[in-house]
């Protein structure tokens, strides 16, 4: 099925805007921690501001979010990012001005509120292109973020200083920013949204299928003698979804994937000043971590389709591994950038698999019962920007434990090993849990005489061997962890 002009159109406004969501995001991450340093504030409190940043993310995602764009639409609840990323800015700004870091670390938290509604685009474009399109669609609005690696720190530091020294030293961080939320708005207007899209997701969905009946397998609704499957789902409650492992397992992948790469993130350009490495180089290390976060993209949805998210979060792993490896390598006496630039990048590439396999996979639990849609995409981002807020707060007290510098440094990545630890046994516990439906599901279509059914279960195994549970009955999906 070949894109039409006008989902070829929206698609790139799509992408346009979250490269500008990811440009609002390098700025506030990238800078934070240097930008509280410059007022006055600790290395113990610097990290504090990405905590800040995504504590505003959860609460948004929690109190805000899943009502707004079932109510409004997708373009009014963007907007609606797009001013209190513009407000945050401008609070910024000011708390600049009076060299408080009081409101510096209370407009992070806005800006936060701002970039975790403005998230959502990712699943916009789910909702603008067919179904078939779904992973790639998220793959490829994530890749927008590769043309914010770059620019948006670059301007930011093409005008560092412009406004004053001292405490104005990086008011542009904070002028920039407003300008990228303004452009993020623009670009938002400019895609043709379906003011339906959010609302009647499963009409959506069925329509794009074109096959109501096998709408009605997935969903569990066809009749007993053509299921063997008496559950109605509208009977399914909220609760009942956010118990599945479908959705306990990704969330779990998502918070890893996060704080894994944003812990050593929030904290590096202090370590890197304080063994005697520039804001400059620093900074080109960032830049270089942002393009390695969104550069994969290109390919991961094609991957995530071919091999599963489970095989993405394990490669994952895999990077996280040997990004954690080269970051304990790094010397304080060794003037060479070489293993910091390294070490941040398979992190970021890492970040990009798991979390991207994470955003595709928790959508198969509301195939099933889309009238959830909304809200399980909010509980999904405000636990796992809750639980990333609450331990980044931790990071810079981790670093300083073990005398800061270099030895700081390391002390961190000894926690980011036993934080993939746990990331190992969710996946593991994944790959157990997709054997039980596999079992499960050659059991229930040995007893099923139609051939319907049972050749859904057949088409269920993807290239790995293992089960799409949005093609299997919903019992055979309820599993317990």
């Amino acid at each position: 099925m070949l894109l039409t002009p006008l989902q070829r159109r929206n698609i790139v406004f799509l992408v346009l805007g979250f490269a500008c969501v990811v440009a609002c995001l390098a700025l506030i991450v990238g800078s934070s921690p240097i930008v509280i340093l410059s007022i006055g504030g600790s290395a113990a409190i610097a990290p504090m501001s990405l905590g800040c940043f995504f504590l505003g993310m959860s609460v948004i995602s929690c109190t805000f979010t899943h009502w707004c764009f079932e109510e409004y639409g997708w373009k009014f609840g963007l907007w609606c990012g797009c001013l209190l990323s513009a407000v945050g800015s401008t609070l910024g700004g000011v708390g600049l001005w009076l060299s408080s870091s009081v409101i510096v670390l209370l407009s992070n938290v806005i800006l936060g509120a701002g970039a975790g509604i403005s998230m959502y685009l990712r699943f916009a474009s789910v909702d603008v292109l067919p179904q078939a399109y779904a992973s790639r669609s998220v793959s490829w609005t994530l890749c927008g973020g590769c043309l914010a690696a770059f620019v948006g720190l670059e301007i930011a530091t093409a005008v560092t200083g412009a406004f004053g020294d001292g405490s104005l030293t990086f008011l542009g961080v904070f002028v920039v920013n407003f300008c990228f939320a303004v452009a993020q708005a623009v670009f938002v207007g400019l895609v043709a949204f379906d003011k339906n899209a959010v609302v009647n997701a499963s009409e959506m969905r069925e329509k794009e299928n074109g096959d109501d009946d096998a709408m009605k397998i997935i969903t569990g609704e066809a009749n007993d003698d053509q299921t063997g499957n008496d559950t109605d789902t509208t009977t399914t409650t909220l609760v009942a979804l956010l118990k599945r492992s479908d959705f306990v397992l990704p969330l779990l992948v998502s918070i890893l994937s996060w704080t894994i790469m944003v812990q050593p993130k929030s904290i590096f350009r202090v370590a890197m000043r304080e063994v005697g490495f520039t804001d400059r180089q620093s900074l080109t290390v960032v830049e270089f971590h942002f393009l390695a976060m969104f550069g994969p993209g290109i390919f991961t949805g094609w991957f995530i389709e071919k091999f599963g998210t489970v095989r993405s979060s394990q490669v994952a792993i895999l990077n996280f591994l040997l990004g954690t490896a080269i970051n304990l390598s790094a010397q304080a006496n060794n003037n060479s950038t070489v293993p910091w630039f390294l070490g941040m990048i398979f992190l970021g590439v890492g970040w990009n698999f798991g979390y991207s396999g994470a955003t595709v996979w928790v959508t198969k639990v509301y195939a099933a019962a889309p009238q959830f849609k909304s809200k399980i995409q909010a509980a999904n981002e405000s636990l796992s920007f809750f639980f990333l807020g609450i331990l980044v707060f931790s990071t810079g007290y981790i670093h300083n434990a073990c005398g800061a510098g270099i030895d700081g440094w390391r002390c961190l990545s000894y926690f980011i090993l036993g934080l993939i630890a746990i990331l190992i046994c969710v996946v593991l516990l994944a790959v157990k849990h997709e054997k039980q439906i596999l079992k499960k599901a050659n059991r229930s279509s040995s007893s099923i005489s139609s051939g319907k059914r049972a050749s859904s279960f057949e088409d269920a195994r993807t290239a790995d061997g293992t089960i799409d549970v949005t093609v299997l009955p919903v019992q055979s999906q309820e599993l317990e962890l």
